[in-house]
């Protein structure tokens, strides 16, 4: 058997919350964000087509009030942008610790692991 994280309620609120003050931050407004990761991100789309990233304030906005999990690709392009950081190195979050605090795996306030992370899909053992 394996376990596989989902983001909790209480993760992504945490999540959101993190987002949101790096964006603020900045002192970016949600569509001076929306405009960066739409013109500075590019990905390869099913057909192999190099495309531009499309996220709409809506996403953003409900992402960072805890409403809406992290979509994959999303976390994908606040990673490519880099504006969220890590507490302790100051370098951008990897995309691994920005799922990890939507599990409630990770602290973005100390930069702790809150749970063993060799492997994010960890297998049971049998008994």
């Amino acid at each position: 058997m394996f376990i596989l994280d989902v983001p909790t309620d209480a993760g992504r609120k945490t999540l959101g919350k993190v987002l949101k003050a790096a964006r603020l931050s900045r002192d970016w407004s949600i569509d001076d964000l929306v405009t960066i990761l739409c013109t500075q991100v590019v990905y390869r789309s099913e057909t192999g087509e190099f495309v531009n990233y499309h996220v709409s304030k809506g996403t953003i906005s409900g992402l960072e009030n805890g409403q809406r999990s992290p979509r994959p690709l999303l976390l994908e392009a606040i990673v490519a942008v880099g504006y969220v950081q890590h507490p302790i190195t100051q370098h951008p979050y990897t995309i691994e610790e920005l799922k990890a605090i939507s599990y409630e795996q990770f602290d973005p306030n100390t930069g702790d692991w809150l749970i063993p992370t060799s492997n994010p899909s960890r297998k049971l053992a049998s008994a």
